[in-house]
């Protein structure tokens, strides 16, 4: 019998790894166009999606806490003195 998790989990790791070999840990507004803008709440998503998915066994820790923590970082430069997300990076 084929293990369902498995089988619904299969599309969601397949982006995962695609989004998280960004250089600078943002996915794109087009998940396959790197020259695509970085976007904001997707990356607030598939953030959260690898965090919750390392932490219940169901990722592999060496390969997305990384990517996770270089999105976390990435996306913490969008967030201002007001704790708003912003469409470009918050600078100093």
């Amino acid at each position: 019998m084929l293990n369902a998790t498995k089988l619904i989990a299969a599309p969601f790791i397949f982006c995962l790894a695609v989004a998280s070999c960004f250089a600078d840990g943002m996915w794109r507004q087009l998940i396959d166009h790197p020259e695509a803008w970085p976007e904001t709440s997707s990356t607030g998503m598939f953030t959260f999606a690898m965090i919750t998915g390392v932490k219940s066994g169901w990722l592999d820790e060496e390969i997305y806490g990384p990517a996770a923590r270089k999105a976390w970082l990435a996306l913490a430069g969008y967030i201002d003195q007001n704790a708003d997300i912003r469409y470009r990076r918050v600078s100093g």
